[in-house]
């Protein structure tokens, strides 16, 4: 079932995020040399990346929309549908490879969009070919 994140999931669309845009090159690049011998996140990454995604989640423009498998939230999309942004897309590893994110996007899936947030899993095969990497509109472009 697809249907509007409730106010008791922001937290787990808030951790997901952050947690597994981590892995992403823009988070590998904060991390000081200490941080990546003990093969920790950046300090820097956490405290900015926890900021943004509260920033963004509170735009009024801003929609999270869930997938749920059995009572449980499986995957989320973060977007601006009026603006023809997508923030961010997650789905638990178990769900991954079913087409979750394309239920998600709906209409958007079809139409030119941007995406802010490019992980390692992202893969260009994958994404709409309408849709262009520009991490300029989550910062407030």
């Amino acid at each position: 079932m697809i249907r509007l994140a409730s106010p008791a999931e922001r937290a787990f669309v808030c951790k997901s995020w952050v947690q597994s845009f981590g892995s992403s090159p823009w988070a590998d690049s904060m991390a000081t040399p200490l941080e990546v011998k003990r093969n920790r996140l950046a300090d820097a990454y956490y405290r900015g990346h926890n900021a943004l995604v509260d920033r963004l989640l509170a735009r009024p423009g801003c929609v999270v929309r869930v997938a749920e498998r059995d009572g449980i939230a499986v995957a989320f999309l973060v977007a601006e549908p009026s603006r023809g942004v997508v923030h961010y897309a997650y789905t638990k590893t178990l769900y991954r490879g079913e087409g979750i994110q394309h239920e998600l996007a709906g209409a958007l899936w079809e139409q030119p969009a941007v995406y802010t947030h490019k992980t390692h899993a992202v893969d260009a095969a994958r994404v709409p070919r309408l849709w262009r990497y520009d991490p300029y509109p989550a910062m407030g472009g």
